[in-house]
Order: C-alpha cells, then structure tokens, then sequence
C-alpha cells in the first residue's frame, strides 16, 4: 500500500492555481517541475523497494520460559535510506517495543540490537516485518510485508528444581531412598556400549554386535518401581481469568517439573491431560520426557470435558501403587468432593492448586483435615526463584 504526502498534494495544488491564475512561464515550469519530481519518485520507490534485505544474525531457535536473548537483526538496503520496522511478535515479549526508524546509507547495513525476554511457552514466528519505506524527498511510503524464512522459535515449558518435600510425606518419594533400591527394566533400552572386561554376556547386543564385528552391551533404564499418575487440568474455561495464560503456564511446568524429578529419581509417570484429545503418556525415561515436552510447547486448554468428570471416567488407567497429582488452577466444591471419593477409594492425594490460598482458605483446610497434601502452585516456584 502506498500513500502520498498531503503536504505535497496541498503544494502541487497551490502551484497550480498560482500558475493558472499568475500565467507565465516560471510560474507553469515550477508546477511541471513538481509533477515531474511526482512521477520519478513514484518510480523510484516501486523500482526500489524490493532490494531491501532483513536478515538475523547466528541466534538460537529454541528457549526455556524466561530466558532473554539478544537479537542483531540485519538491514542492508540498496537504495532506499529510510525505514520503519515493525515486528508484532516482539510486541509479545518486550511491552515498551514501537518498532525501528532506520536511516540506512545506500550499499551500507545497519544492526538492529533488541533485548527480548521470552516469558511463555509456544511456537513463536519472529520472521514477519512491516516495512514502511520513504522516498528521497518523503513524498512517498510504501507499506509492505517483509518475511524472513526459517526464523521460527520454540519456548519450552521451564523446569523448576523439585526436592523430596514435594511428594506425600510418607518419605517413599525421596530421593535418598529410591537411589538405593533402583531396579534395571530389560524392556528399557537407556543407551548403548562397547563391551568391557566384567560385562554380563546377558547384556551383549549380539544383532549389532555382528553387524560391527565388536561386542557391543546394553546400558538399561533404571527404575525404582513407583509410579506416580498426574492429572493435568487442561479443560476450556479453567483459564478464563485476566492471568489465565500465565496460570496456564506455571501448570504446565509445574506438571513437567514433577515428571522431570520422577525420571531423575526412577519413577514412572503417567500424566491425563484434559485437552481436546484427552491425552494420556507414559513417560519412562528422558526420551519421552523430551517427546512430552515437545508436545507442551503447543499446549492449549481445550478440553470439551469438565476437569472433575474426566478424573472420574479415567481414574480407572491409574494404579493403586502411585500418587496421584491434581493440578489445577482453583479449587472449588465439586472438585472437593472429587477428592473426597478418591480418598474413600484409598488413593493418596496431593493437590497443587493455582490460585492464591486466602480465596481457598476453607477447601484448603477441610482437605488438610483427610489427609490431603495441598500445595499452592505460586508459593513453590517463587521459593524456586528467590
């Protein structure tokens, strides 16, 4: 899209009129004069505008939840020494950012710093530009979309350090205790060795022992035997709130801290998402840690179920031996009494909750009261960054 100078127009106009009303030579060659400056600048920025590259100088294309980086963006231009950058993905992680006024001299390149601090989770495409590009004699802009391939980054969920107090207090979960009753699982392949003096024959890969000619063993996941289930509130509306985006957010990686300390400490995990697809992982090892963590990038709370109905129809695919987790950003009645059912049913129960505890003060304490471990969500991570 192109617009033209009213300030120019209102001249062209006045010269014009003077010419028609003075008569004369001079008068009509200035006139002419500014129809022809018009029309060579109108080529000119059409002609022009297409040799403008915008490219990012060796930046990652990954990150975790709040960390910053610095971004050098690139502008060569040819011909064009006046611009203005706009880059609405920025706008997402940098509140005070306007965009850029570039003055760039032909055949030269300008870099462009920018602090950006990447606060959630998702699949962000840094790539697209607005550009308004200025004539010489600022007679003319022209609008356009300028898009730079390959420039789409992911924020993974961030992963908070989670000590033995996190888990029901029975000191079955701590670490001190697992580490010295881990047991290998021959189903779980961990990584793969050359053969030393002292290997067990029984570990030999003899399939690509054979192909390499060299004996080569299998190193086997270590595991303690527990098991801990997680249900994850993921369903539409629980996150309506002014702050349901961040809430949602510190859910996610509260969940994948919990996961993230069971695969450390030999604990299976199994995790039931009410989202749309009403997901339901096993996560073993650090290989489907890393698959879940790719799929909570692009998470969303869309489930079509209630969060406590879709405890009740699936509490049948959690085992009796495990925790079971709820993580949640409210508490109210229904989900109580939901609690209340699984502790008749003899399932240990801890709660993490989102929302801050003096709205929840009366659930919180008559949960308390059967046995149930509530944490508030909020208190937990910032004790993690202070």
């Amino acid at each position: 899209m192109i617009k033209i100078s009213k300030k120019f127009i209102l001249i062209l106009i006045i010269s014009l009129i003077v010419a028609i009303v003075l008569g004369g030579n001079f008068p009509y060659a200035v006139f002419y004069a500014f129809v022809v400056t018009l029309v060579l600048e109108l080529i000119y920025i059409y002609k022009v505008a297409h040799k403008l590259h915008i490219a990012f100088k060796g930046k990652n294309n990954s990150y975790t939840a709040g960390e910053s980086d610095n971004l050098e963006i690139l502008v060569k231009n040819y011909s064009i020494p006046y611009l203005y950058l706009f880059n609405s993905a920025f706008k997402l992680f940098d509140k005070n950012y306007n965009g850029h006024c570039v003055y760039v001299d032909s055949n030269k390149s300008e870099i462009i710093n920018l602090n950006l601090t990447f606060s959630s989770r998702g699949v962000f495409d840094l790539g697209k530009f607005n550009v308004i590009s200025y004539d010489l004699f600022n007679i003319f802009s022209l609008k356009k979309e300028y898009y730079v391939e390959d420039k789409k980054i992911k924020v993974y969920p961030k992963i908070y350090p989670i000590d033995g107090k996190w888990f029901f207090g029975d000191g079955t979960c701590d670490s001190r205790n697992i580490n010295r009753n881990f047991n290998e699982d021959t189903s779980l392949i961990k990584d793969i060795r050359k053969y030393v003096s002292g290997d067990s024959l029984k570990r030999v890969h003899w399939k690509l022992s054979a192909k390499h000619r060299q004996l080569y063993v299998k190193n086997f996941e270590s595991t303690s035997g527990k098991l801990g289930n997680i249900f994850l509130n993921m369903s539409t509306g629980s996150y309506s709130a002014d702050n349901g985006k961040e809430m949602e957010d510190k859910c996610i990686e509260i969940a994948a801290s919990l996961i993230n300390y069971m695969i450390d400490n030999g604990i299976k995990s199994k995790i039931l998402i009410s989202d749309s697809k009403e997901s339901k992982l096993e996560i073993y090892n650090h290989q489907s840690f890393n698959e879940f963590m790719e799929d909570m990038v692009k998470e969303k709370s869309d489930g079509d179920i209630e969060f406590c109905d879709f405890i009740n129809i699936n509490i049948k695919h959690v085992s009796y031996r495990g925790i079971i987790y709820i993580i949640t950003p409210q508490i109210h009645k229904k989900l109580c009494d939901t609690i209340y059912s699984l502790i008749n049913k003899n399932y240990k129960v801890v709660l993490l909750y989102g929302l801050k505890e003096a709205y929840n003060s009366e659930d919180v304490q008559s949960l308390d009261k059967i046995g149930v471990k509530t944490i508030n969500i909020n208190n937990i991570i910032q004790s993690k960054l202070s």
